[in-house]
């Protein structure tokens, strides 16, 4: 569970510190945009268009480049979180043959389901006190009461 906590905290930074820079680049590239789009940028000196223009396409690039970077950081995080999440499917089905045990413990031997009853004499947690007592309530002849040491 620390894993998922420290990539759900790395993630989170991560998309704050998305956020705050591309805020930032979008401001700057507006500003960029209205000096450019001005009907006076053509009054400007040539050195002095070359740099705004040259300015917005810088702002662009590092905005692609800079998502770049980052969605590639933000896959890594989430395969972690994914991977630390994942559910697979031998602890998915150990834990649905608890549910089924569970739901059958307080109930007579005889009303088990075999399928079920079979999963609690396999079941390493149930005492074999309370397996040989479902065995001689339930009268099964496929099981045999063993000795408790």
């Amino acid at each position: 569970m620390n894993n998922i906590q420290t990539n759900l905290g790395d993630l989170k930074h991560q998309l704050n510190q998305i956020q705050e820079v591309n805020l930032a680049q979008i401001d700057r590239i507006q500003s960029l945009l209205e000096k450019i789009s001005n009907p006076n940028f053509e009054k400007l000196s040539y050195q002095d268009q070359y740099d705004l223009k040259t300015s917005l396409s810088d702002a662009g690039k590092f905005m692609r480049n800079y998502m770049r970077d980052k969605t590639l950081k933000l896959d890594d995080i989430m395969h972690h979180i994914f991977h630390y999440c994942l559910f697979n499917s031998y602890a998915e089905n150990a834990l649905n043959e608890k549910v089924k045990i569970e739901k059958y413990k307080d109930k007579p031997a005889k009303t088990i389901p075999h399928d079920i009853f079979k999963l609690i004499m396999n079941d390493e947690d149930t005492s074999q006190l309370v397996k040989n007592k479902l065995i001689i309530d339930r009268g099964d002849k496929r099981y045999k009461v063993k000795e408790i040491v």
